[in-house]
């Protein structure tokens, strides 16, 4: 029995044709296979060892819950990168004081109008320090793909129980957000 990532990826592949997660658009419903969603995975971890993120790295996932980010959040874990989930209700002050205390090396946005006023944000926060990185998810995902996957390639890279693998922030309402 392997990690909990691991049994993640196992079960995804077990999966194949069958839908794992679906959501709503309008009137539509949008679905992937545990293929599909396993295809996303690697697509981005690619794309994520092109910009040099590895492991222990950080980057923070604006964005609400969709496909799109369960797969960034699949492939940045696998990839051994600690994942700062942010959302997008959150106002973007709190989030570039979120940005700011986890220092991340990137940023994936959802939206490029609220990924660009959480960096500005941040730039005025800090006295004018550069924000991370933002690249849009939908860049990500429609990148130029790499060579296919061979099996050996499909498993996250190994974990120990003491690794981090994500950075969660209270919301702050006692004062300034904390990671946990």
């Amino acid at each position: 029995m392997g990690n909990f990532l691991e049994n993640v990826f196992l079960q995804l592949a077990r999966a194949d044709s069958r839908v794992v997660l679906r959501e709503v658009h309008g009137q539509e419903f949008v679905s992937v296979t545990g293929r599909e969603l396993l295809e996303q995975v690697q697509h981005i971890r690619a794309q994520l060892r092109g910009l040099g993120l590895g492991p222990a790295d950080r980057c923070a996932l604006l964005a609400g819950n969709s496909i799109r980010w369960a797969a960034c959040d699949l492939a940045l874990m696998a990839e051994g990168v600690v994942v700062v989930p942010l959302y997008t209700r959150q106002a973007p002050a709190e989030l570039a004081a979120m940005l700011r205390d986890a220092q991340p090396r990137l940023l994936l946005a959802s939206d490029a109008a609220f990924g660009e006023a959480v960096s500005a944000e941040l730039r005025g926060q800090g006295g004018g320090a550069e924000p991370p990185r933002c690249i849009l998810l939908d860049e990500l995902l429609k990148a130029p793909g790499a060579a296919p996957a061979r099996d050996a390639d499909l498993a996250p890279l190994p974990r120990t129980d003491a690794d981090i693998v994500t950075i969660i922030y209270t919301s702050g309402t006692s004062g300034e957000p904390k990671g946990v």
